[in-house]
């Protein structure tokens, strides 16, 4: 990324995981601004249903937190956002079943901040083609950020 911002330049090597973390106006949300932009301009050049998805999911996310304090409760404008998003049939994220949920290895991934990893049931959903955006949900307080353990084609147990 050049001139964008606070950026003069910056670099940013990706790993199939990758978490940002940093002081207050470090360039975090720019960072991800670029990264939306990123998303943006390849949705029209690879499979433009599933890149303006995942454009969608990200941002309903990126609303969810910001209707979140650092305990984890909702605003009334979050708890609209979890009726409208998460729960029912036509929910744009689900968590999986309880059957996929003994495949848990399918579904565990490296935590960049740990040597550990991450199980991360809850996803989006790309219909076109059949992709999924895995995430940690729910978050744990403090609430300060939502970790994308994955997005990729639909995982089989």
């Amino acid at each position: 990324m050049k001139n964008f911002k606070c950026f003069d330049a910056l670099e940013l090597p990706c790993a199939p995981l990758t978490v940002l973390t940093g002081y207050n106006a470090a360039g975090k949300s720019t960072t991800l601004q670029t990264l939306l932009l990123l998303a943006q301009a390849l949705r029209d050049a690879a499979h433009p249903p599933a890149g303006r998805r995942i454009v969608e999911l990200l941002h309903v996310l990126q609303k969810m937190m910001n209707e979140m304090d650092k305990e984890g409760r909702l605003s009334e404008a979050g708890m609209e956002l979890l009726r409208n998003f998460f729960i029912g049939k036509q929910a744009w994220f689900s968590d999986e079943s309880e059957s996929c949920k003994r495949s848990e290895k399918t579904f565990t991934f490296p935590d960049p901040d740990s040597e550990g990893t991450l199980v991360c049931f809850w996803h989006g959903k790309i219909s076109t083609p059949a992709f999924r955006m895995h995430f940690e949900w729910p978050v744990s307080p403090p609430c300060e950020r939502l970790r994308i353990a994955y997005i990729g084609p639909h995982l089989d147990p």
